[in-house]
Order: C-alpha cells, then structure tokens, then sequence
C-alpha cells in the first residue's frame, strides 16, 4: 500500500498558489489605477493571507496522512493476525499485490522471504493438475462478480499434502485497476479424516482387505472400463463343518488367515475382496494368460497349506478356487458366472484345487 506523500502535494499546491498570485498583481498593475505602493500592498497582503491558508492546508494533509497511516498499519496488523491465508495478485500480470504471512505458511514457503516471493514460487507448491485448476478458477473469477469456491492442495518440501478450501473474487479499484483474491483456510484434517471414515467403510473389520461394498465396486468399474486381468473367486472348504464343530472363533481365525495368505500370494496392487461369509475374490491387473496365472496361484495355495489353526487339531484348511483369464469384453456377471462354476467342479474334488474358466 502507498504512503500519502505529503510534502510533494503541499509544493504543488503552493506553486499553483504562487502562480496565480504573480498573475492576479500583474492584472491588478495593468488594469487598475492605483499606484505602485498600493498594489504592492494588496500583494502582499495576498501573500499572507495565501501563507496562511497553505499552513493550514499542510496542517491538513499532514492529518491525512497520520490518518493513512493509521489505517495502513491497522489493516496489516488485522491481516496477518487471521487464521485464514490471503493472496492478492493483479488481474492482468498475475503479480502478487499482497499476501499474509498465513498463506505463506500455508504454502509451505519461507517467511523469511515474504516481501520478495513471486507467483512463480507459489505456483511450484502445487502439481500441474493442480495449477491448471487454479488458473481457470482465475479467469473464472476475473470476469465473474461472483466469488468461485474451489478445493485444492499444497505438497510442501517435506512431503506433505496440505488441502484447501478456496475463495476467489475479482475487485475493481478506483483506478481502473482489476485484482483477484484469494483466501483459503486448511482443511487437511478434515480431508483426512474423511479419507478414513471411507477406508472403514471400505474395509473388512475382520480381515482388513477389502469389503464387498468397496472392493466390488472397484472391480466393476475396471471391469467396465475394459481393464484385462485373472479374477479368482475361492471360499474355504467345509467352513459350515469348522463353525459347528470348533466354534465361530476359530472359523474367524480361518478367514483371518486366508485373507493374510491372499495379502502374501498377490501383489499390493492387485484388489482383495471379503465378498462375505467365507467368499472371496481376487483380482490381478495385467496377467493374461494361464501361465502367468498359474504362478500366482500355485503361491497362494502353497501359503493356504501352511495355514496352522491350534483350535482345528487335525483339520486342514483348504480352498477351492475358479479362475477367468479376462478378456475386457465382459460384464462383472458374466465373469462371476464363469468363475463361481468352475469352483464348484473343484469342490469335487475337495483339498486345495484351482481350475480355470476355458
């Protein structure tokens, strides 16, 4: 913000004064007739009175600018005394007219450097996704009266992503000048939280993989985007015989361990599913052919016979298992259709068998 500059207004306004005083006695001298003596009188006389009245005047600006002043220093302290960040660029250069310390910190920058950041140095806090967003939320906002409500985040130095809630809106100065601004408040504990509240939602309390509610649903929309892949759908074999014979308890220990072989057998991109009760499904991205299938499989049975239950004395844990190879035209039914049939041949033959879907 300008300070009010008041020793240049006071000289013009006493130059201007002066001019027109050396005019106004000339004019008196050609057209009057009174004499010398008495036009310098009146001259003179001007000349105090114009003294006087500039006296009064740089008294009066001399107020004006205590009063500036005041208001400059009481609007910085008000500042950057929020909790909320605050930005303020030029509409046209993008060049930053003002920022609070709060959105430095915010920003991850240093506050040392306050006075001498540019909108490069935010700009680089944020991904590319993310700096298209806010450029578009710019020109929204610069040719839009209304204020434009956005999310968005930070990735500071160390790694962490601080997320935003955003407000940006155009002003109009009084000299035709147009500014955006910006003010933004953390909410990465909200985000946080609310990305736990879906994880739990999305999770198996039991076996920690994932539940049908959200493991299925990723499925599907891999599946419907056409994603190639080898689905598994396996249960565990006399499971009702374990829960009546040995306790819910220790039937929850099976599921518990199946569901650790699975995290052991497949990869940590590849989606675990608890679809309920004792049914599960598997999906690994990518395998397309039997071969390569078989390998993993061979691993997850391998880790099912190591399975060891003290509750089940001599009982073994064993799955049966029906594999889809897909081919990316497929609906989610069609291909559990496929693999529900071939575990059912497999249960058959009892022990731990897999089959695939030819």
């Amino acid at each position: 913000m300008k300070k009010f500059k008041t020793k240049k207004i006071s000289i013009k306004i006493a130059a201007l004064i002066g001019i027109v005083q050396i005019a106004a006695m000339a004019l008196l001298f050609i057209t009057s007739n009174l004499s010398i003596f008495a036009c310098v009188v009146i001259t003179v006389l001007m000349i105090l009175t114009s003294t006087a009245i500039i006296g009064w005047q740089r008294n009066a600006v001399k107020g004006l600018r205590t009063i500036f002043e005041n208001e400059h220093l009481l609007f910085s302290e008000i500042l950057e005394a929020q909790t909320v960040g605050t930005l303020v660029t030029n509409s046209e250069d993008n060049e930053i007219i003002l920022i609070n310390k709060m959105a430095v910190h915010l920003y991850g920058l240093d506050s040392a450097k306050k006075n001498s950041l540019t909108m490069d140095d935010i700009k680089n806090k944020f991904s590319k996704e993310e700096r298209e967003k806010i450029t578009k939320v710019r020109e929204l906002a610069k040719n839009s009266k209304e204020e434009i409500i956005y999310e968005t985040y930070a990735i500071h130095d160390d790694g962490r992503k601080i997320h935003f809630l955003s407000h940006a809106k155009s002003a109009h100065l009084s000299n035709g000048e147009t500014i955006i601004i910006f003010s933004f408040i953390d909410i990465t504990p909200l985000k946080n939280l609310e990305s736990s509240l879906v994880h739990l939602s999305e999770t198996d309390s039991l076996t920690s993989i994932s539940n049908r509610r959200g493991g299925e649903q990723k499925l599907r929309n891999l599946v419907s985007d056409g994603k190639q892949g080898m689905f598994c759908l396996f249960d565990a074999n006399k499971f009702k015989y374990i829960n009546d014979t040995f306790g819910h308890a220790a039937g929850d220990k099976v599921l518990i361990e199946i569901a650790n072989c699975m995290k052991k057998a497949f990869r940590t991109s590849d989606i675990l599913i608890r679809l309920g009760g004792d049914e599960f499904v598997a999906f690994t991205p990518d395998i397309k052919e039997q071969k390569t299938g078989k390998i993993v499989l061979d691993r997850f049975i391998k880790q099912i016979e190591e399975i060891s239950i003290p509750e089940l004395g001599n009982h073994k844990v064993s799955v049966s298992l029906g594999a889809v190879i897909i081919n990316g035209t497929e609906t989610f039914e069609q291909i559990y259709t496929k693999a529900d049939s071939v575990m059912y041949d497999c249960k058959e033959k009892g022990g731990n068998v897999y089959k695939f879907y030819e």
